[in-house]
């Protein structure tokens, strides 16, 4: 990604829908912030690549990115934001161990296998607004009970973002070709404690599952590349999340303001 000066923030971009007839709802608006859940089923080598890349394409709409992933396995978004073996690997090697670092100025990132370990990385966020994104695998033993550990750090973010609500903006899930199955689960689960929220499937081809608001089809020819993947679904994906939520708010606000 080329050079800039400094990256726009959702603040910047949503402004056109923002009225000065309510100084303090404004100042609200304002410091809405997205977060993005992007949930693999089982330890999935796709989860990093999903991630980083959808990061990266969220930077080149000129916005704030944080991304947290939960690394339980390898390859880990260390690896594709160009950290030296050493450091990628250390996650791997030692469970309570946060590897963490900036990419191109407008990304910010961490991993770790221990889900409490990335909570002091996450509640150190100061820059708002902006894109977060945090991102999981799924076991198939008790979806609804990871779900809820999820949801606890939602909670934290969207408070500290100045959200009204927790649940995320969008939850992107992972699957590949006859996998419709094993994605389901998942789906309904998030679906019966976030029912506002979008949903994308980001597949190798296109899959219609049932209610799955849209499907992106992502290549994974990037993915032994040590750099964020390029592939056009992942532009495809941001602007997708961006537009749908800009509207939602959009609307949000008019109704509020009659």
């Amino acid at each position: 990604m080329g050079a800039r000066s400094k990256a726009r923030s959702i603040r910047d971009i949503s402004r056109y829908f923002i009225s000065s007839a309510s100084e303090t709802q404004a100042r609200q608006e304002q410091r809405s912030s997205t977060i993005i859940w992007i949930a693999s089923v089982g330890h999935s080598a796709s989860r990093a690549l999903v991630a980083s890349g959808s990061a990266a394409a969220f930077a080149r709409q000129a916005v704030f990115v944080s991304v947290f992933e939960v690394a339980n396995n390898l390859p880990n978004i260390g690896y594709y934001f160009g950290l030296e073996p050493q450091d990628y690997l250390a996650s791997a090697l030692c469970r309570k161990r946060v590897v963490s670092g900036m990419w191109n100025g407008v990304v910010r990132f961490a991993c770790s296998a221990s889900l409490a370990s990335l909570v002091r990385e996450i509640e150190s966020v100061e820059e708002f607004p902006h894109v977060l994104i945090l991102a999981f695998s799924l076991s198939r033993d008790d979806i609804a009970t990871q779900i809820q550990s999820i949801s606890r750090i939602s909670r934290n973010l969207s408070s500290k973002a100045g959200l009204a609500a927790s649940e995320p903006d969008a939850l992107i899930l992972i699957g590949a070709n006859g996998q419709e199955n094993g994605i389901r689960v998942p789906l309904e689960a998030a679906r019966l404690r976030f029912p506002k929220a979008m949903s994308i499937l980001c597949a190798h081809s296109h899959m219609r599952v049932e209610g799955i608001d849209e499907c992106v089809v992502i290549s994974c020819r990037d993915a032994a590349r040590r750099s964020p993947p390029e592939d056009p679904g992942f532009n495809e994906l941001a602007s997708i999340v961006l537009q749908r939520i800009s509207s939602k708010r959009r609307r949000k606000f008019e109704a509020a303001n009659g």
